[in-house]
């Protein structure tokens, strides 16, 4: 009886502590562990590199790949471009709109030239004609200056806000005295 106790006791390889592992637990692998945290760590350790069954894979390579893009919390769709200058840094992800205006709507103007190759400059904004945000093509797209862009929805705001009979906004859209 004493060598089966000493059989199911184990000893975690990661701490050393010595802990119960049911029988029908310790015929399924030899990794086994005190705790969760301890597994964690050991997981940490032979996941890295090689020992990873994804390393090497990135992106179309890699079988949990989704396709490059996705869409912003502002309702823009994003494409996966880690090399442009542009790109959000943790991510690598662009706004469609802008390569689109990139490819088709530059000017010596709008554009700036960083290693032979032409951007679309930080200081002017891409806007959507028909205010459809996922609408990318070219026909529907103007490349413009953020005090431009402001103006554009400025003034569709104030068409929505109704005025008192003093010219005041209204919050409440009627008359009031």
């Amino acid at each position: 009886m004493e060598a089966l106790a000493d059989k199911l006791n184990m000893t975690c390889p990661i701490c050393g502590k010595r802990f119960h592992l049911k029988p029908s637990k310790a015929k399924a692998d030899n990794n086994h562990y005190c705790s969760r945290p301890c597994h964690n760590l050991a997981k940490k350790e032979y996941q890295k590199g090689s020992g990873n069954h994804q390393y090497g894979l990135r992106g179309p390579l890699n079988p949990t790949w989704k396709g490059g893009t996705r869409l912003s919390s502002y309702g823009y769709k994003l494409v996966q471009c880690p090399d442009h200058p542009f790109a959000w840094k943790k991510s690598g992800y662009v706004f469609e709109h802008r390569l689109v205006a990139e490819k088709y709507l530059l000017t010596d103007e709008n554009s700036v030239t960083i290693n032979g190759k032409r951007y679309l400059s930080p200081d002017y904004v891409v806007h959507h004609i028909n205010e459809d945000k996922l609408d990318n093509r070219v026909e529907n797209l103007a490349v413009m200056t953020e005090l431009e862009h402001q103006k554009i929805h400025g003034k569709e705001k104030a068409k929505h806000q109704a005025h008192d009979t003093a010219g005041r906004f209204s919050a409440t859209g009627g008359m009031t005295y």
